[in-house]
């Protein structure tokens, strides 16, 4: 009989030692997902906000160095803004880091695209 409850003993150990495992496993699971998530988030964070200064420095850039100068002189025509935007994403797109390219081009499609809508979007808030 007492070996009989010790078999029935060490069978309820085995099981409960089992079912720990499982739990400890998903929880881990859940931690590490957790985890995940906010370095990604912190990540895009970083991105984005490398991205927008990047975009705010372009402008800034570009009308100083080009946009500017065409004004004085009355000069500034369409051609001359296509010319200064593509400067300005070329200007942008130099400021960035790769990560932040990758991380634009999987998020939101295009860099060139994304750069452009936030220049314009930054121009049109400056003249505001």
């Amino acid at each position: 009989m007492n070996e009989m409850i010790m078999a029935m003993l060490q069978s309820i150990l085995i099981l409960a030692a089992a079912l720990l495992t499982v739990y400890a496993v998903k929880w881990l699971t859940a931690k590490t997902n957790q985890a995940k998530a906010a370095t990604d988030n912190e990540a895009a964070k970083r991105y984005i906000g490398e991205a927008s200064q990047a975009v705010t420095d372009a402008v800034f850039a570009t009308s100083q160095t080009y946009v500017d100068t065409l004004k004085k002189t009355d000069s500034f025509s369409k051609e001359n803004q296509k010319e200064a935007l593509r400067l300005a994403v070329e200007t942008a797109k130099a400021q960035m880091t790769t990560g932040a390219e990758d991380f634009i081009r999987t998020a939101y499609g295009d860099v060139n695209k994304y750069l452009e809508a936030k220049i314009e979007a930054e121009i049109k808030e400056l003249k505001l």
